[in-house]
């Protein structure tokens, strides 16, 4: 389905009346967004043919197992595992979309052969029974794009979380010498982005110690006191050694993460590493020997023993500016430091887009996209199908049906305004004025095929904002030319706003299309 298809019947987005008569909009169910939300469903039938197989190679039970359509979710309820020494359960699996959960989950080492060394700190730990939560999470965007969130829990042992974002993220399988690309290995593309691990010590510190003690003939509080002191000199020796040497103002920011690492080692309690570069690092700068300097200044490390950014506690009912360094809406946005509510968000969020200031169109756009049953209305749709549209002339992924929903409230005249304040918007920005000039030389030199990629271009949304009725007018132009390929697209938006599957004012769109038209003409024939 192409992108720029704002229609009801394919967004699942009717118009219905209300009681009293105005026009509401109703959005049925949406269609998956990936082959697993697709299937999921059906987890439970193809969850008792997996377990079917393998009983014949383990020994599984289960008190329940279901299909949660609230949240996706396929849910198993009191899973267990068993087989000769080996023994798991779990108290409750959820697999949805992209993420896994597992909570209570419990395996039993006693009989299972492990180092003894290992074997010696679970009991220290009381855990020969490990027991504990797992979540994993990752969310893999079509532009390459992912996001890894995972969550290890784990009683009198400690909590580890990790959030990660990485941009244009591949992982290239090798195609052999024959193929002459590719060599024999593996070749991993991407940009890391903003990192986030914390962990929180509770209990595993102190068997840690002891166990590497013992290997140095050094009890564990004396192997702690160690590990504390060289902390900030063995980080020092590292930084010393980078490639290209080091700058003094570099030498102290490192030791002032040594410090926060020997704080941590001498009192185990909880450490946190933030990395927040300004733009995505390449992967390729993480390799060993590659890194520098200048790479780890990019990274922008943080390092503390207390929450970074800690999340300020505001009263929503407070004045917008109340928000402090974060702004309210996007507090109420994502439900930061305030009960979350999107619909106040997005309204705060667009009276400041309004107003000029920066970064509150992309906070409305998050909103409405996280939400746009309780942001989209019809006093606040015009202004929403702007700031939607340029988002994705940006390149930002808009769902369809949020597109679709904010249409909904726009008849045929309003959505055509709507789509020429865009436009006109779009216009006064450097792309804009650039893609405005190559528009203004198809037209002198009656290039068709130049004029039907624009069309394209506005259909589809990229490249230029999404408008119906500028497709239609260039499609139209360049079909009166003679591009076949121009026709078929103007014949389909004709066809679609007829039987009522596309928002398309014809009217304004055969206006637009005749005032393109007098400007060919005028233009000097090539």
């Amino acid at each position: 389905m192409l992108a720029a298809a704002i229609s009801f019947a394919a967004a699942g987005t009717a118009l219905a009346q209300d009681a009293g008569g105005a026009v509401a909009p109703a959005v049925a169910a949406p269609m998956p967004d990936s082959l697993s939300e697709a299937v999921l469903p059906y987890s439970p039938y193809l969850f008792d043919l997996a377990v079917s197989s393998l009983r014949t190679v383990v020994a599984i039970t289960y008190d329940t197992r279901a299909y949660d359509p609230v949240r996706r979710n396929f849910v198993v309820a009191g899973l267990r595992l068993h087989r000769g020494p080996f023994d798991a359960r779990v108290a409750q699996l959820r697999l949805g979309p992209s993420a896994t959960l597992l909570q209570g989950l419990e395996v039993d080492t006693r009989r299972l052969p492990v180092d003894p060394e290992f074997r010696d700190a679970l009991r220290r730990l009381d855990s020969e029974v490990v027991r504990g939560d797992v979540y994993l999470a990752a969310d893999f965007f079509a532009n390459a794009d992912l996001t890894v969130a995972a969550s290890l829990d784990f009683d009198r042992i400690g909590r580890a979380d990790l959030e990660a974002e990485l941009k244009g993220f591949h992982i290239l399988a090798p195609l052999g010498e024959a193929a002459g690309i590719g060599g024999d290995q593996p070749e991993v593309l991407g940009s890391l982005g903003r990192v986030r691990f914390t962990y929180e010590d509770a209990g595993l510190a102190k068997p840690l110690f002891e166990a590497i003690g013992r290997e140095q003939n050094m009890g564990g509080e004396q192997m702690q006191a160690t590990a504390a002191a060289l902390a900030r000199p063995l980080l020092a020796g590292y930084v010393a050694g980078l490639p290209g040497g080091v700058s003094p103002e570099f030498v102290r920011r490192a030791d002032g993460w040594g410090e926060v690492a020997g704080r941590f080692l001498g009192d185990p309690k909880r450490i946190e590493l933030l990395l927040e570069p300004a733009e995505p690092v390449p992967l390729d700068l993480l390799k060993d020997g590659a890194v520098d300097e200048a790479v780890l200044v990019r990274l922008n490390p943080t390092v503390a023993t207390e929450p970074i950014g800690r999340t300020a506690l505001v009263d929503p009912d407070a004045v917008p500016d109340a928000g402090g360094s974060v702004p309210l809406a996007r507090r109420l946005v994502d439900g930061l430091g305030v009960p979350r509510d999107v619909g106040r968000g997005v309204a705060l969020a667009l009276a400041d887009t309004a107003a000029g200031k920066p970064g509150a169109s992309e906070i409305a756009v998050d909103g409405m996209i996280a939400d746009p049953a309780a942001s989209l209305t019809a006093a606040n749709a015009a202004d929403a199908y702007v700031i939607l549209t340029l988002a994705r002339t940006r390149g930002r992924i808009v769902p369809d049906a949020v597109l679709a929903r904010a249409t909904a409230f726009l008849p045929g005249q309003a959505l055509a305004e709507a789509e020429a304040q865009a436009l006109a918007e779009w216009r006064g920005s450097e792309a804009g004025r650039v893609s405005e000039a190559e528009e203004t030389r198809a037209i002198a030199a009656r290039d068709w095929r130049a004029l039907r990629k624009l069309a394209f271009d506005h259909y589809d949304g990229t490249r230029r904002p999404l408008s119906m009725v500028r497709a239609f007018a260039l499609a139209d132009v360049a079909a009166a030319g003679g591009d076949r390929l121009a026709a078929s697209l103007r014949d389909d938006l004709t066809l679609a706003a007829g039987d009522r599957r596309l928002a398309l004012p014809l009217d304004a769109a055969r206006q637009e299309a005749a005032e393109l038209w007098r400007r060919v003409l005028a233009a000097k024939a090539p």
